[in-house]
């Protein structure tokens, strides 16, 4: 999952328990019960992070738009990087190889990874096998520059700077399809239906997921579950999966299956 620089902050427990709390009216997020003033200016920062500014004459957080599933995020996190969209989380190399283990690579599948970042589940990839033809697509040009830069030896690969959401179809679908998407307000479900449009009939997808997916209760996330369990399953990863590249975010895995057409 890649956007632009690193910024990552943990939340104090009790901030979280002041939030987990909090109600949401429309676009409002208003605090409940007593709070003492060091607490209060804490947890005001981490709103005023997330984008809230406090209106006085509303006695509430105003945001620019309904922040309900962010708080989500930030109640499973326990942190902020998700909701400023300043996070690079790479996917951690032995985390990489496992993700890739489940896509049952062939050497000559067609392999797309939509969300490349700096290229360590296309490394991946490629490890498992060398000779498949990889097409990698990554949106940030910073982090795209650093990508090209990277040596994957004589392998078969092609790289896109673009937005994967807005690319037109490739000129063929995919047999396999690896990736680890934003996950930021449910980004990865977005990601993964319109990657399920790229996979070739009979193809798999590999998806790295948050958490989330699994036990929200809005229209999306209920969707996804039911898609989930019509063409594949979602695994659990280890908590902390994601440690070492700076987020303690709980995380999924979505294997899925497409039908062939019959």
């Amino acid at each position: 999952m890649a956007t632009q620089t690193l910024k990552y902050s943990e939340i104090d427990p009790a901030v979280l328990t002041v939030l987990t709390s909090a109600t949401v009216e429309g676009n409002m997020v208003r605090l409940t019960g007593q709070i003492d003033r060091k607490l209060y200016v804490d947890t005001n920062k981490v709103l005023e992070n997330l984008g809230g500014k406090w209106n006085r004459g509303k006695k509430a957080h105003v945001f620019s738009e309904d922040p309900t599933i962010l708080l989500q995020e930030v109640r499973e996190s326990g942190q902020t990087a998700f909701a400023n969209k300043n996070g690079f989380f790479p996917t951690p190399p032995e985390l990489a190889d496992r993700i890739v283990s489940m896509a049952d690579l062939k050497s000559e599948h067609r392999v797309l990874e939509p969300s490349a970042g700096t290229g360590n589940l296309a490394a991946a990839i490629l490890r498992a096998q060398p000779d498949c033809a990889l097409t990698m697509v990554e949106f940030n040009p910073m982090i795209y520059a650093k990508l090209a830069k990277r040596d994957f030896g004589d392998s078969n690969c092609r790289m896109y700077e673009a937005d994967f959401l807005a690319m037109s179809p490739f000129d063929y679908a995919f047999d396999r399809i690896v990736m680890n998407p934003p996950f930021e307000r449910l980004a990865d479900i977005t990601h993964i239906r319109h990657a399920w449009d790229c996979l070739e009939p009979g193809g798999r997808l590999v998806s790295i997921m948050g958490s989330g997916c699994t036990f929200r209760s809005d229209k999306k996330a209920q969707g996804f579950r039911d898609f989930a369990n019509a063409y594949g399953e979602i695994i659990e990863l280890p908590a902390g999966s994601f440690l070492s590249s700076g987020t303690g975010v709980n995380t999924v895995v979505f294997v899925g299956n497409k039908p062939l057409v019959i």
